[in-house]
């Protein structure tokens, strides 16, 4: 007996351009968590630098605390403030689908798929080919290598019903 094995699909992570997932307000928040930790941080260390300052017991030990819980707090805004990963292109030329896979660690979310039938306009500029969504808007615009899984892609991709 032998076993069928259904053929894997091309996995491009090639460092696409996905028009959709840049946002304003996304990168506005990213920006303002980014500043207010960096913020918490220098006022962490800013209260044992300030003039004036008593070295009480008791007062240093609040000051530690809070020191502390706006360092903590600068940190975590610092890690929230992080870019998001580039998400990976999944061409299945036997499904004759494009899924956009975004990686967090070990868990995958599929952002969106579309059989190649329900593509909008696709275009090939060269190194590159730009695929849009229904709707005509720019899903993706990525880089493809020259060569016979090129061919087979833009075979697939203008030849569709």
């Amino acid at each position: 007996m032998s076993a069928v094995t259904e053929p894997a699909p091309i996995a491009l992570g090639l460092s696409p351009h996905i028009t959709r997932e840049v946002d304003g307000g996304v990168l506005l928040i990213r920006n303002a968590q980014r500043i207010s930790g960096a913020a918490l941080i220098f006022a962490s260390v800013g209260l044992w630098l300030f003039p004036g300052t008593s070295w009480e017991p008791d007062l240093a030990l609040m000051k530690l605390l809070v020191s502390l819980a706006l360092g903590f707090a600068g940190i975590a805004f610092l890690q929230e403030g992080r870019t998001s990963t580039v998400p990976e292109i999944e061409l299945d030329l036997t499904r004759e689908e494009v899924r956009v896979i975004r990686r967090a660690g070990r868990d995958a979310r599929m952002v969106v798929c579309y059989a190649f039938s329900e593509l909008g306009p696709v275009e090939d500029h060269g190194e590159t080919i730009r695929l849009c969504d229904p709707d005509g808007a720019l899903l993706v615009d990525m880089p493809v290598p020259v060569g016979d899984v090129r061919d087979q892609l833009l075979a697939k991709l203008l030849n569709r019903a």
